[in-house]
């Protein structure tokens, strides 16, 4: 997805509304992760290791300014991704 700038709201932290940008793998590490996968389970799907899964999920956190899974689950919901 095309997006702008991830922003939280000032006085409760909300997650903006603005899609972001993630590559085709962050893509494939969100939905999994919103569908309850370990990222030992989705490094077997996706064959690569853990570490790997990781370094996504943090980078998705980032752009989505999720802090936690319940919120990168919530904001990629609300941003329109198919999970």
């Amino acid at each position: 997805m095309e997006g702008g700038d991830v922003m939280k709201c000032e006085c409760c932290g909300a997650i903006s509304l603005e899609p972001v940008e993630l590559t085709q793998r962050e893509t494939e590490v969100l939905v999994y992760r919103c569908k309850g996968f370990t990222i030992n389970e989705i490094a077997v799907m996706l064959k690569v290791k853990p570490y790997t899964v990781n370094d996504h999920t943090k980078a998705i956190y980032t752009k989505m300014g999720a802090s936690n899974l319940a919120e990168m689950a919530v904001a990629a919901v609300r941003m329109g991704f198919a999970v």
